[in-house]
């Protein structure tokens, strides 16, 4: 009896015990498939991310090969060009060659006349001297012999000396006739010496000819490098994406792998359910039957298989789960590598664009206009040191490079000495070549007082090959221009006194030529007086420089000349100009002062009002509001951070804050180019000057009708809020290393404000102090180096770059550290706001960049961007 209960009990424990370690090991391995499951979810996902990188790639090649496709295109522009180009050189060759043969022939044959002349004339020298000799010997004779003679000998000698003197006379006159024939020799010297000057004129136009062919020549060779290097990138982004496609297979083939071994394992478990079953049969029936101890020691046994098998299969699963631990970290290691690929082909297209913002927006022309009379020989020197001094100067306010060319002018009366065209020098980029052409220019007296600037001007805008989008012309001159209208001599004085050159000035500022007229004597105030007229009628003064040095000491106008100059170039470039651009001015001209006295942000116009007297009962009324704080959704941000034209009011989420009772003023505070700001203040701070809010409301809607219309308005300002805050992000990740402390700067908080009407107002915190503009949507970057303005242009820089080259936020401005309205200008000019002065805004800007990248090094190497 006490046998049967132990063997009971024994096995009981066993049946119970072999149980829930099989239960235990169940429930693991269902722990364990689950965690493969997430495994393989996760590279699900990659394999999602791989795809559309891969789509994004083959979206890039198309591109390129677009890209590849238009440079082809102007490359056989250019060559057919250069074969036009080529053809007329070579027409111009053999019209040279043939007035050569034929000034050759005439020099010959009239080399060989003044041969003869000259020998004929030396025969009749020497004959003349043989009868004066005798004449002077007959003479002697008769004298001699006058006392011995008789009458009739002395008659027959007097008329010998009649003879002799009439012989004399005739070879006095036939010495007169080659005289004359020399002279005339002389003066065909003279044409052949004019006609040789012709052909040097005519040489000197095929070699500029030949420069420019040269220089269309060198543009062919830089557009099929810049082909070269896109096929290079081509052929990077094939290789790049054949690597991905490997990766993509591989890793489905891992997923599919997973698969499988989830299927088995799955069976694995059915399996062992069945096992399970069937222990649990077993077990009951050794229960039952206590005496059976084979069964005991058989279900012992099998208990033993299973734990073995089970160890063994544990040992597998480890060893496959770190074989995938090792797969996901090289998988890690390959995405590394593709993103710091991605980086490196980004760096190289950024560079691209520079290089054709350089070309579009990154050149200036100069032409001297000079007369180059006997009177102006001083005035030639100060034009030379103008182009020394105007190099560097230019470089430092425009960042833009400068190619210069002259016309030297003088008169009608000597141009056709001069071959039909005055000295010209075409557009060169080496300073040095216009100053040595300058210095050996000589100047020449002419007939009367007034000079043909009409003619120097048409040349330059006829001969001259003006090429860039900025152009300036800058005349140099003491004398005024044809036409008693332009000037204060006599009818007489003047040798065309009815020429008008109006028509001339007009082409000027029709090709948006800008004009610097430079006084220096009281002779040309007159002339400069109708030039501005002019500019007036047509409405573009802004194109038109005039600048008096004729009270500055001589030696010293060349730095005046140097600073009009530079200002010039920075009025063409509007590098010098703060004001916000919008849409309808995008070919105006603006000046510097114009921006100080008519700020674009309402919150720029707020902060130059005395805002002492604040609000009160008397400019203010009281009014509760609904209040709203506006945010930007993360999820929708991050999807559509590279396509910021697919951004719309649903992208933006509603805090509702408590009701403000609130003070607000009656009437605008202050205007700017769009909309209009009052001030506002919470009625339980009327004490403090420290919360103020500005609301905005465009100028002709006041306030905004409906909250659809009232979050569009401030789209741009949310988008760059997040991208701000983003930028700060990645500096922070850096400076978390480094210990690297950057100012923080930020964009203010939007709120929506609804009031009693069911309308809605715009509202941010207002900071009093000074309102300071770190660049705009037009080329203006400011040059300060305090770290606030660099953490600004490199944030600027930071768009452009991590939007994919797709758009620019810029116009960045406000009170100390807190930003408000910017502007966004977008590669496709998508006009997503009136401030979106499309790739020409973006363009100026990474030009006018060069002036402070190199003092923005730091941050930018901190955020991995390489210009």
């Amino acid at each position: 009896m006490y046998n049967s209960i132990k063997i009971f009990v024994q096995s009981n424990n066993l049946y119970w015990s072999s149980n829930k370690f099989l239960i235990w090991k169940i429930m693991n391995q269902q722990l364990t498939l689950e965690l493969k499951k997430d495994h393989l979810d996760q590279l699900e996902e990659k394999s999602k991310e791989l795809s559309r990188q891969l789509e994004e790639m083959n979206l890039k090649m198309s591109n390129l090969n677009q890209q590849r496709q238009q440079f082809l295109g102007r490359i056989q522009n250019l060559k057919k060009e250069i074969d036009a180009e080529e053809t007329k050189r070579k027409q111009l060759t053999q019209q040279l060659e043939n007035q050569q043969q034929t000034l050759d022939s005439k020099k010959s044959e009239l080399k060989v006349q003044f041969d003869e002349a000259q020998i004929e004339r030396n025969e009749f020298q020497t004959q003349l001297g043989m009868e004066v000799q005798r004449i002077n010997q007959l003479t002697q004779e008769y004298r001699e012999s006058v006392k011995s003679t008789t009458s009739d000998s002395t008659k027959q000698i007097q008329s010998r000396l009649d003879q002799l003197y009439e012989q004399n006379r005739k070879l006095k006159d036939e010495l007169e006739l080659q005289q004359e024939s020399q002279q005339t020799n002389q003066n065909k010297e003279h044409q052949i010496q004019r006609l040789q000057e012709i052909v040097e004129s005519k040489e000197r136009y095929k070699r500029q000819v030949d420069q420019e062919s040269k220089l269309i020549q060198d543009d062919i060779d830089q557009y099929e490098s810049q082909i070269q290097m896109r096929d290079q990138n081509i052929n990077q982004l094939s290789f790049e994406l054949k690597q991905e496609e490997k990766k993509l297979k591989t890793l489905i083939q891992q997923v599919d792998s997973m698969k499988e071994q989830i299927k088995l394992n799955d069976d694995r478990i059915r399996l062992k359910s069945q096992q399970i079953s069937q222990l649990e049969e077993k077990a009951l029936s050794v229960f039952k039957n206590s005496g059976n101890r084979q069964q005991l020691n058989a279900l012992k046994q099998d208990v033993e298989h299973q734990d073995l098998m089970y160890d063994q299969e544990l040992r597998k699963k480890q060893g496959e789960i770190t074989q995938s631990k090792i797969a996901l970290g090289n998988n890690k290691k390959q995405q590394k590598e593709l993103e710091e690929n991605q980086r490196q082909l980004k760096i190289k297209q950024g560079k691209e664009l520079q290089m054709k913002f350089k070309e579009s927006f990154g050149q200036l022309e100069v032409c001297f206009l000079i007369d180059s009379t006997a009177s102006m020989e001083p005035y030639k020197r100060q034009a030379q040191l103008c182009v020394k001094g105007s190099v560097k100067a230019i470089k430092v306010l425009t960042q833009r490079d400068t190619s210069w060319s002259t016309v030297c002018y003088v008169d009608t009366d000597i141009l056709p000495k001069l071959g039909g065209m005055y000295q010209q020098y075409g557009f060169t980029r080496d300073s040095n070549e216009l100053e040595r052409f300058i210095e050996q220019v000589k100047c020449t007296p002419n007939r009367d007082l007034p000079e043909d600037v009409e003619g120097g001007m048409k040349q330059m805008l006829n001969n001259i090959p003006w090429q860039t989008k900025f152009k300036l012309a800058i005349l140099i001159c003491d004398c005024p221009c044809h036409g008693t209208k332009f000037h204060n001599y006599r009818k007489n004085e003047d040798f065309q006194p009815d020429a008008d050159f109006t028509p001339t000035i007009e082409r000027m500022i029709q090709e948006e030529i800008f004009f610097i007229g430079i006084i220096f004597t009281k002779h040309t105030i007159k002339m400069y007086e109708e030039i501005t007229k002019i500019y007036q009628r047509h409405g573009k003064e802004e194109y038109f420089i005039l600048s008096d040095l004729s009270n500055i000491s001589q030696d010293l106008q060349y730095e005046k000349l140097t600073e009009v100059l530079s200002f010039a170039s920075a009025q063409a470039t509007q590098t010098n100009v703060k004001t916000t651009r919008t849409l309808n001015q995008a070919n105006a001209i603006l000046k510097n002062e114009e921006s100080k006295n008519s700020p674009a942000s309402p919150v720029e116009a707020l902060c130059k009002v005395d805002l002492k007297q604040g609000l009160n009962a008397d400019n203010a009324v009281r009014e509760t509001f609904k209040v709203f704080r506006l945010q930007m959704k993360e999820e929708s941000f991050q999807e559509k951070m590279k396509a910021i034209q697919n951004i719309g009011v649903n992208d933006f989420s509603l805090i509702e804050e408590n009701d403000w009772d609130c003070l607000r003023s009656k009437n605008a505070f202050a205007k700017g180019a769009m909309k209009a700001a009052f001030l506002m203040i919470k009625s339980k701070n009327m004490g403090s000057k420290n919360e103020f809010y500005v609301c905005k409301t465009p100028l002709n809607m006041q306030p905004y009708p409906n909250q659809e219309s009232a979050i569009k308005e401030c789209i741009l300002h949310l988008v760059s809020q997040k991208w701000l805050r983003k930028y700060y992000k990645d500096l922070d990740e850096v400076a978390a290393s480094t210990k690297q402390q950057y100012p923080q700067i930020s964009y203010s908080d939007i709120l929506l404000l609804q009031d009693a009407n069911k309308k809605f107002w715009l509202a941010e915190r207002f900071f009093e102090g000074n309102f300071i503009k770190y660049n705009n949507n037009w080329g203006f970057v400011n040059s300060s180096t305090d770290d606030i303005n660099k953490l600004a242009q490199c944030f600027s820089y930071y768009t452009y770059f991590k939007s994919d080259y797709q758009y620019l936020i810029c116009d960045i401005q406000g009170v100390g550290t807190c930003l408000t309205d910017p502007a966004i200008c977008t590669k496709n000019n998508h006009k997503i706001d009136p401030t979106d002065m499309g790739e020409e805004g973006i363009g100026r800007y990474v030009v006018s960049f060069g002036a402070v990248k190199n003092s923005c090094t730091n941050i930018l190497k901190a955020l991995k961007i390489e210009l």
